[in-house]
């Protein structure tokens, strides 16, 4: 869904940056030829970095947790 709508608000810029394509209509096709795979790829491939680096972080404090449980309990039986 994410990926859709920024698609589409890229097309709708590329369309109207006629200043940047000083060209025909064709030219923005090309371009948009290229770049609307090349977005879908990027999007569908880096919607997961965030949800992985916040696993990373809470697997982080998790097992420092769990470590301070277990070597502080080890030392009290000693």
């Amino acid at each position: 869904m994410f990926s859709s709508i920024v698609k589409i608000v890229m097309n709708d810029l590329c369309n109207s940056c006629d200043c940047v394509f000083v060209g025909s209509s064709g030219t923005d096709n090309v371009v948009w030829a290229y770049m609307g795979p090349i977005l879908s790829a990027t999007f569908s491939a880096l919607w997961v970095l965030p949800l992985f680096v916040l696993s990373k972080v809470v697997n982080g404090f998790w097992f420092q947790a769990c470590a301070l449980s277990h070597f502080s309990g080890l030392f009290l039986f000693t």
